[in-house]
């Protein structure tokens, strides 16, 4: 039987070997659906510094999560004695932080050294009660909040949908958590409304209502309809205004 070589951390080999080995002492053996077993050398190392400093960037990605523990370990042996320090960067991929478990690089001057990382936490988020269409305002009533536990993320929730501050940008299919990509901030000009049209020109100012042709947040351009049909070209200056310009 071939033993784990001393410089490294992880073996992987495949099912059929061992099947050989056990066949030959006389023992039957049902193959695994998995054909690679994995064999990995024990670890009783801490580094409590650079667990810290994975709970921070979990913390800032997910200001609701409630981190229960976070364990950190090297992809090898040589890191044994390693310490995190204040020349050293960790860098933790927008992927990583979507899962509860992941690799991550600590660069230390010119070198880069690998780590493993698990992480037990639960995550506040809002879940849509029903379907909610397409440029709807999003408010608490057609929300609940609720702990899930951090397993996979594709996208960062929402925590703040208070004040109905957002709009979805797409159509948001009921129990769907709420994340960065399904909503906007409301726009200052929304699409169908009626807004003021302001256009000035030394001391003439005019002013008329018109009907937004598109949403517009603050210094975007938008079309607006007159009341005798004829469309124009102005700039958000405010919430309900357009400047002609």
């Amino acid at each position: 039987m071939k033993r784990l070589p001393k410089e490294r951390f992880r073996w992987q080999i495949p099912v059929y070997e061992i099947k050989t080995l056990l066949e030959k002492e006389g023992h039957r053996v049902r193959l695994p659906k998995s054909g690679i077993i994995t064999f990995e050398r024990s670890f009783i190392g801490r580094y409590p510094a650079l667990e810290k400093e994975v709970a921070g960037k979990f913390r800032r990605h997910y200001p609701a999560i409630e981190i229960k523990s976070i364990t950190v370990k090297p992809t090898g042996l040589k890191y044994s004695a390693f310490e995190f320090s204040k020349k050293c960067t960790l860098r933790l991929s927008e992927g990583a932080l979507g899962r509860n478990h992941g690799t991550f690089v600590v660069k230390c001057g010119k070198k880069n050294h690998f780590f493993q990382f698990r992480i037990d936490a639960q995550l506040g988020v809002y879940k849509a009660n029903h379907q909610i269409k397409k440029d709807r305002i999003i408010d608490l009533n057609s929300l609940r909040y609720e702990n899930i536990p951090l397993v996979r993320m594709h996208d960062t929730p929402v925590t703040d949908l208070s004040g109905g501050r957002y709009m979805a940008r797409q159509i948001i299919p009921a129990d769907k958590i709420i994340t960065a990509r399904m909503v906007a901030p409301i726009p200052a000009v929304k699409k169908d409304e009626r807004v003021l049209c302001i256009y000035q020109e030394g001391n003439v100012r005019i002013e008329f209502e018109a009907t937004a042709l598109q949403n517009g947040y603050m210094g975007n351009s938008v079309t607006v309809k007159k009341s005798d049909g004829k469309s124009i070209r102005g700039v958000v200056t405010g919430e309900k205004k357009v400047e002609i310009r």
